[in-house]
Formats: structure tokens, sequence, C-alpha cells
């Protein structure tokens, strides 16, 4: 995966989610792989769906979820807010897919060093996530910015 939001995340195939099944990943849900998210423990599901011409990746933890536009081929910020009307982390995600049953994902906290990286399986509806910073402090990905 890409150092830096300027330079774009390449699977190890091409990204090609139309060609594959898009309608199979439209409105996809991952619970974590063996029940839970060793990396992120906040981190209780992750959702996949496509909004127009983009795809989105939703981060639940517990009650609190937040949404963020995926690049595919190229980064994409968006300030995030929680559904509860919240303030939530900017963020730049980068993505795509490495098979047709495969989404892998870099997600990058704008306002601190911290680097998520998060692969999606379809067919067995999990996810793993691996941090490339590690936070100091655990705490909820939301909460994942600058201080006030």
């Amino acid at each position: 995966m890409p150092d830096s939001p300027g330079s774009s995340w390449r699977p190890s195939r091409p990204s090609r989610p139309w060609d594959t099944s898009a309608a199979a990943w439209a409105e996809a849900s991952f619970l974590p792989a063996g029940g839970r998210c060793e990396a992120q423990p906040t981190l209780t599901g992750v959702k996949l769906h496509q909004d127009g011409e983009h795809w989105r990746l939703t981060f639940v933890e517990g009650h609190v979820a937040f949404s963020a536009t995926v690049g595919t081929g190229s980064w994409q910020t968006t300030l995030t807010e929680t559904d509860d009307g919240g303030s939530g982390p900017p963020l730049a995600v980068s993505g795509g897919w490495t098979d047709e049953d495969t989404f892998g994902a870099e997600i990058i906290f704008l306002e601190t060093p911290h680097r998520l990286e998060l692969t999606c399986s379809r067919r067995t509806g999990t996810f793993q996530a691996r941090w490339r910073t590690v936070p100091l402090h655990a705490g909820r990905l939301y909460e994942l910015r600058m201080p006030h």
C-alpha cells in the first residue's frame, strides 16, 4: 500500500468490481474474523456499499457508525460524521479488489500518524484489520483525531 495519499493503492490484481459482480458487493456486511478484531477491539463491523459511482466503507463500533468514500485507484478524502450526528475523523481512503471475493483498503486518519489496513472477505463475511502505525492509546476509531 502507498506511503502517502499522493500515490494510489494498487491491489495485487486489477481492481475491477464491476466486471466481477458489483451487485454481490453492493450492500456487503462483514464481522470480525474469529469473532473479535484484535487490532481494534472497538470495531465490531464493516459495511461496503455503492453510492452512485463511488463505494463507501462504513465502520461500526457498537452503536456508533461512520462512513467514508473509497478511492478506487486513487485516494479519496472524507470529513466523516457519525450516524448520531457527531463529528468523526477526517480520513483518506484508498482500496480495491484483490480478487472477486476480497476487498482491501487503507485508511489514513489525517489528523494523526495512524493508518489502518482492512481486508474484507465476501466468501466468509469477515474482515481483518491491521495497524500500520499503531495508536499509543486505545480508543474508538471515530475519536482518532487531534484534540479540540
